[in-house]
């Protein structure tokens, strides 16, 4: 990593300067490659935050070519920061993050951040079954973190509301009664709402669900 670390101390530090870096002589080692893909795409996102331009800046359009070298950084030498600073990136430019969340799972198998992520994303795309199928990934590597206990109770609920809007009041019980004494009060206010009938599942949906 010495060439790279000599290059950013030395101001070396722009797209042609790290271009030039990657076609050095010397063959460079693929985690090499991969941080210059990863400062370059740093690099590529500052342009978001140039003051002096006159011009609107498209962040949207400033991230895909942010991506681009995220994308050559990961298929050299995965790095679970760089998947860290893209995630980042997409959700500030309102970008949609689940393909590179979906390679970040993929890659990393055993980290609770892409898991908890796509599960919250299926939940506010009210895809309860996609949710819950991620829920029983995300329990295998994080049982017991605080954002996955409290995500349990919010997916017990919106399985409530689902059965209770298909009229399906029994099974809709079922999901309720799990949610026992012990759970958050925001779980037990929820559940009481649910429990009162019609305009509690209206209730539900306009003051819980994100």
């Amino acid at each position: 990593l010495c060439l790279v670390k000599s290059w950013y101390w030395i101001n070396m530090d722009s797209l042609d300067d790290w271009e030039v870096a990657l076609q050095e002589t010397r063959p460079l080692a693929a985690i090499e490659k991969a941080l210059i893909y990863d400062r370059m795409a740093q690099i590529k996102m500052t342009e978001t935050e140039d003051e002096d331009t006159e011009e609107a800046i498209d962040e949207q359009k400033v991230v895909r070519e942010a991506e681009s070298y995220w994308r050559r950084s990961i298929a050299t030498h995965p790095l679970r920061e760089v998947y860290v600073r893209w995630h980042a990136a997409a959700r500030r430019a309102n970008a949609d993050p689940r393909a590179m969340l979906a390679d970040w799972r993929k890659t990393f198998p055993d980290d609770e951040a892409p898991l908890l992520e796509l599960t919250l994303l299926c939940r506010e795309r009210q895809s309860h079954r996609k949710a819950l199928a991620l829920f029983a990934e995300l329990e295998r590597v994080a049982r017991g973190h605080p954002e996955v206990e409290a995500l349990r109770h919010y997916l017990w609920l919106d399985g409530a509301a689902d059965r209770l809007a298909r009229r399906r009041e029994e099974t809709a019980e079922q999901d309720l009664a799990a949610i026992g004494s012990a759970a958050p009060e925001f779980a037990r206010v929820a559940r009481a709402t649910l429990r009162s009938g019609p305009g509690g599942l209206a209730e539900w949906r306009g003051l819980f669900h994100d």
